[in-house]
């Protein structure tokens, strides 16, 4: 995500704050370069004052504030909550999680699709210091284990089930002897850190605390160390540990403070304009993911605007009706989620009248598919963003203002107190402007590190604070960043982050494979698909179809190749390395003649 400029002068705006009136810059709008950038270096200037609040402190503030505004609306849950209410729901998980054995500093796993029980647990842990790990809906038993284990996950929250994943039984597997156990009492040899399992919903399953029982448990002592806890936590301390892949394909855990997480938010919402009144953002977007989890709850707590959740997971006609019943101003979403929306049956049955601005992130957006959205839903004030899982997630927006070209070619101007460079890939110097290199950045949004992982850490930012992004870029004289490729073999398929090597690692283990290289196809409504190029053993034939359903119930479904190409042998470099760009460009050629 991002930032932007308006190069004329600085634009001051007179804001009718929900809590006083004030002269503020528009956060982001304007880089006073008195003389055109020469190096690819640039920072943004800003009069945006850093919070200094724990998450448990935004909560307590907005609520002593705005107790009966609206905070989050659930729709396909029907359930509407104020800021008075989210506080009381929050103190009382925090004191049941302190009830059944979790305390400051112990990991707490959050494991299902998007609901307010999610964000009360988010919020809740936030209150006592536990430390939130984030569990991707779709991972598979496999892929549980490793960030359980990496986590060393103390307790975790999880929905039962949802669409065709079983969640308790895939708890099960990897701790079979959670039936034999009592609640908070688990002893497992496969995740020997997880002692307690705490289930979503009203089903009594072995092994098991009942998430309502839970924050019904806390007593009086309880609640009193939910207040000390808040005067003794500080807004430095980790407080959510966010899984993305490295090049490798091994999942690392980036590890977030309260001072990133609420201060990029609040730095989001400045330049989206959500301090404005009848402000209303929706999220059809995963909370488990940095873009809505910080865009979501943090934005909620330090701007009164209240964020809203169509269903559980993306649904196109349910987020076109929340759009117009819950009178939307903001949406966000990746280019994926805006193509199925445009794309449904019933979207001329929808009015999008009160949509006038929204941020599109997690992959490249196509520019007809920007038209189409400031065309069709009205939302003219679009913007574009750019930012990883470790940068909080935000770098840099476009601004409203500028011609949509601009708001394509670009992804925008940093975020307030965000320095960004960019730097010879081998030398590491600063380039020339509109020169490319890799992309770095500093600031206060930058993770505290990788968790338990000190070499990958080092590896990522250096002794200066510079985190290395992997992406190449260029930075033009106005400051304004372009992406232009990875350094890295991501795919990124509708917003999701695939990383090649995991998807190698597994078909490897297929009998009849001799070797396998992944790379990204281009796609037009994903973005990029997945394409596994594959060479058989000798004297063993195999089927498209047969490699596909090797890797079914193995990795989640979005890494699934969509293509399965055999070939004979990869382009090689003098030191024997595939060549991934040329065997990219290759299979592209290939399965367009095949079509």
């Amino acid at each position: 995500m991002a930032s932007t400029w308006r190069c004329k002068s600085l634009v001051f705006l007179r804001t009718t704050s929900l809590f006083k009136q004030t002269l503020r810059p528009v956060s982001g709008s304007c880089i006073l370069w008195k003389e055109k950038l020469t190096q690819s270096y640039v920072h943004q200037p800003s009069t945006m004052q850093f919070l200094g609040k724990t998450i448990g402190q935004a909560l307590e503030d907005m609520s002593a504030k705005q107790p009966h505004r609206e905070a989050f609306v659930f729709c396909s849950e029907n359930i509407r909550k104020t800021y008075e209410e989210v506080l009381h729901d929050v103190r009382n998980a925090a004191a049941g999680f302190l009830s059944v054995g979790i305390g400051r500093g112990d990991r707490l796993g959050i494991w299902g699709p998007n609901s307010y029980d999610w964000v009360v647990t988010q919020l809740g842990a936030s209150m006592i210091g536990a430390i939130l790990v984030n569990i991707n809906p779709g991972y598979r038993s496999a892929e549980l284990n490793y960030c359980l284990n990496k986590a060393g996950v103390k307790a975790v929250v999880s929905a039962p089930n949802f669409r065709t994943s079983d969640y308790y039984a895939m708890i099960k597997e990897n701790c079979p002897e959670l039936e034999n156990s009592q609640p908070g009492q688990l002893k497992s040899k496969g995740i020997p850190s997880l002692d307690t399992v705490i289930m979503l919903g009203e089903e009594n399953l072995q092994g098991t605390f009942k998430f309502s029982e839970v924050i019904a448990n806390g007593k009086s002592d309880h609640f009193q160390k939910v207040k000390e806890l808040s005067e003794v936590l500080d807004f430095d301390n980790p407080i959510n540990i966010q899984f993305t892949s490295g090049t490798t394909g091994f999942p690392k855990g980036c590890v977030l403070s309260h001072q990133t997480l609420l201060n990029n938010a609040y730095s989001i919402g400045l330049v989206c304009g959500y301090y404005k009144e009848g402000s209303r953002i929706c999220l059809p977007i995963p909370l488990y993911h940095a873009f809505a989890s910080t865009g979501g709850p943090m934005t909620t707590l330090v701007h009164p605007v209240p964020s809203i959740y169509p269903s559980p997971f993306f649904e196109p006609e349910a987020t076109l009706k929340a759009i117009e019943q819950e009178r939307v101003t903001s949406i966000y979403a990746t280019p994926t989620i805006f193509v199925q929306m445009l794309n449904h049956p019933n979207f001329n049955k929808y009015n999008y009248e009160t949509l006038t601005s929204g941020l599109m992130g997690g992959s490249p957006c196509p520019p007809e598919l920007l038209k189409q959205v400031m065309s069709k839903m009205g939302a003219h004030d679009f913007m574009i963003g750019y930012g990883l899982t470790e940068t909080g997630p935000a770098m840099t927006i476009t601004p409203y203002d500028v011609p949509a070209e601009e708001r394509i070619t670009f992804v925008g101007n940093t975020i307030d107190h965000q320095e960004l460079k960019v730097v010879d890939t081998e030398s590491r110097k600063i380039l020339p402007v509109n020169t490319q290199g890799e992309v770095c950045a500093r600031g206060y949004n930058i993770m505290l590190g990788y968790w338990e992982d000190e070499e990958k850490t080092r590896e990522a930012i250096d002794a200066a604070g510079w985190f290395s992004t992997g992406d190449l870029g260029t930075i033009d004289e106005h400051g304004r960043l372009r992406i232009t490729g990875r350094i890295k073999d991501l795919i990124i398929r509708g917003g999701e982050n695939i990383y090649p090597a995991e998807i190698e690692n597994l078909l490897l283990g297929h009998p009849k494979v001799e070797n396998a290289q992944v790379v990204g196809i281009p796609d037009d409504q994903w973005g990029e698909q997945v394409c596994a190029c594959v060479i058989l053993r000798e004297g063993h034939p195999a089927t498209s179809e047969e490699i596909i359903d090797f890797c079914k119930g193995k990795i989640t479904h979005f890494k699934i190749p969509k293509y399965v190409v055999f070939v004979d042998s990869f382009p090689l470099t003098v030191t024997f390395k595939v060549k991934k760009f040329e065997l990219r460009d290759l299979m592209v050629k290939e399965l367009e003649d095949s079509n």
